[in-house]
């Protein structure tokens, strides 16, 4: 079944899509997940918060947090912000199979 399309809207007025995947292609997603993240769980740098496990957006702000101001100065130290746009539709899956069939 094809995914089910919605469209969020975005700070700009401007919508994001979102494909919410059927009930058994999320089963097969979850299956995946399980299977491959033990695998690769141990590749990702250590400051990596996005889609990890025991991870989230609070743990992320708290280290930035305390990045700045371990050190008691905050000179040479920058916070950017940034959204890269349409980035998984830029995602060569070729290459990635390629990447997940030699793990």
């Amino acid at each position: 079944l094809p995914a089910r399309r919605v469209y969020i809207p975005k700070s700009n007025g401007k919508l994001r899509p979102l494909g919410i995947p059927a009930l058994r292609d999320r089963i097969v997603q979850r299956a995946m997940l399980m299977a491959m993240e033990p695998i690769w769980e141990s590749d990702f740098h250590t400051l990596s918060y996005g889609f990890r496990p025991e991870r989230s957006v609070h743990h992320a702000i708290r280290t930035v947090k305390l990045q700045l101001t371990d050190c008691g100065e905050t000179r040479g130290r920058w916070v950017i912000e940034g959204d890269l746009s349409s980035y998984f539709d830029t995602v060569h899956h070729r290459l990635l199979m390629k990447a997940v069939r030699r793990r």
